[in-house]
């Protein structure tokens, strides 16, 4: 499991929106708006860096 830290997570619509586009994707993930963080299993943090900065969510590990 690895955490990624994403500076631009505001809300919880952030959130919903974050947690929708991995779903699709088929990445389990904890979304966290207090920590604005999300976590993963390893081999999917490619992927999901890429979902994430699609959707104006740069992260990076934390």
């Amino acid at each position: 499991m690895i955490t990624l830290f994403a500076k631009d997570i505001q809300c919880n619509h952030c959130t919903m929106r974050i947690n929708k586009a991995l779903k699709e994707a088929n990445i389990k993930a904890n979304v966290s708006l207090e920590n604005k963080t999300i976590e993963i299993e390893d081999e999917y943090q490619e992927r999901t860096l890429k979902i994430l900065d699609d959707l104006g969510f740069p992260a990076v590990e934390k």
